[in-house]
C-alpha cells in the first residue's frame, strides 16, 4: 500500500468536547462501540494522486471535524484536539 501525504491549513487547538461530542462519548463508553464513519469514494481511472491529495487537502483544511481527534487530560476527561 502506497502512503500519500498531503499538506492542510486549518485553525487548531485543544478544547472541551461540545455537548454533542460529549454525548457521542457517553454512548460509546456505556455501550463499548465506537460510532465511526467512513466510505469509499471510487475515482475515474487514470485520476492523478496528485489531485487526490490537492481534494484531500481542501477538504481537510476546510473541515475541522475531519481534522479532530481525542486527548485525554491529566483527569482523565477527553479534550478535542484539532490539528
Amino acid at each position: 500500500m502506497n502512503v500519500i501525504m498531503f499538506p492542510f491549513q486549518g485553525d487548531g487547538g485543544v478544547e472541551e468536547l461540545t455537548w454533542g461530542q460529549r454525548r457521542i462519548w457517553d454512548a460509546t463508553r456505556i455501550s463499548g462501540l465506537s460510532i465511526n464513519m467512513g466510505g469509499v469514494v471510487r475515482v475515474p481511472a487514470g485520476t492523478s494522486a496528485e489531485f487526490v491529495a490537492a481534494t484531500l487537502s481542501f477538504l481537510v483544511g476546510r473541515h475541522q471535524s475531519l481534522r479532530t481527534r481525542l486527548e485525554f487530560a491529566d483527569d482523565g476527561e477527553p479534550r478535542q484536539a484539532v490539528a
